[in-house]
């Protein structure tokens, strides 16, 4: 069976899953845990809670509008320089490759596509502008994207590949004449094979974090917490408001909508908004995320409308509110 995965690593044009399986396979019948973790986490995908390996990290881009005043500038890149943690500087200009090998060769075979975006929530902005202030920042952060080429994907596939293909060329190497069924193989050569494997693993898959403790999550509930050296945090994140508060705002925002100059859909879409927030509110417990939603909607809509006295401290409000949820 090793010999059938060298075989298919070292064929460009074979999907590296194929030879997952078989390996997930071989590993479940060595039940070897930690070759077969590894090859788990390959095939499905890495969680947000899994350790990423180094080769599943690539570089990145980012770009934002920095808004000051009336002024816009958009299609800027961050101005990482006023962010005083280097995990967060990291963040930007690192893009984690967390999705299964399949999809990370989908992306690849993609032709109409030469880059992979993710678009950071709203939520996000506010919290990263309050970081930056503390650093004499005077702009408002919006629109933030990260993007890499799919070059990059492509140096990350090849770099799973070229990882897999030592690691069975070590195990080959280690023991060359083994029966091609597993079945006829002895205990005891199973047991050899085990703690080779778990050497080679230990000493070629890195599973460690990129950074120390590095952890910034993005999406609902998002918080950005970076840590260095021992027991150091930085934390800053979204923490559940009070009803009251939300519902004053809401109200607020329906008191003015008639006056704004909006069109008439826009209009709709924010009191069809309201409305859901104050329907969440009813309930003994509302849900975050969708409550999160429909300000990020109105905040949206609000936002991209001519600036004027009314709109401006309601924009503020609900940066201020997204910013503690």
């Amino acid at each position: 069976m090793i010999q059938q995965i060298i075989s298919d690593l070292t064929n460009d044009d074979k999907s590296l899953v194929s030879s997952l399986l078989k390996t997930k396979v071989f590993a479940s019948r060595l039940k070897n845990k930690k070759l077969l973790e590894w090859v788990n986490k390959e095939i499905n995908g890495y969680s947000m809670s899994d350790t990423l390996p180094e080769y599943r990290v690539g570089s990145a881009t980012s770009s934002c509008t920095l808004r000051q005043g009336y002024a816009l500038q958009e299609n800027t890149p961050v101005p990482i320089s006023f962010i005083s943690d280097e995990n967060l500087r990291n963040f930007f200009v690192q893009f984690e490759f967390r999705d299964s090998v399949k999809t990370l060769e989908s992306y690849v075979n993609h032709k109409d596509n030469d880059t992979l975006i993710k678009i950071l929530p709203i939520d996000f902005w506010a919290l990263l502008t309050r970081h930056m202030k503390e650093s004499g920042f005077k702009s408002e952060i919006r629109d933030i994207k990260k993007m890499t080429h799919i070059s990059t994907i492509t140096q990350t596939l090849t770099e799973i590949r070229s990882k897999f293909l030592d690691f069975m060329l070590n195990l080959e190497t280690e023991f060359p004449d083994l029966p091609k069924n597993i079945e006829d193989i002895s205990d005891d050569v199973k047991e050899d094979i085990t703690k080779t494997i778990n050497v080679i693993m230990g000493n070629q898959y890195n599973m460690s974090n990129v950074g120390e403790g590095n952890t910034i999550n993005t999406g609902d509930n998002s918080k950005i917490n970076t840590a260095t050296g021992t027991n150091i945090t930085q934390q800053l994140e979204i923490s559940s408001l009070k009803k009251e508060e939300i519902k004053n705002l809401v109200e607020q925002i329906n008191k003015i909508v008639d006056k704004l100059e909006l069109k008439a859909d826009d209009k709709e879409d924010i009191l069809s908004e309201s409305e859901r927030v104050l329907n969440q509110l009813k309930r003994e417990k509302p849900k975050q995320t969708i409550i999160s939603q429909s300000l990020n909607t109105t905040y949206d809509i609000l936002s991209k409308a001519d600036s004027n006295p009314q709109t401006e401290p309601i924009i503020a409000e609900i940066e201020t509110l997204l910013a503690n949820f």
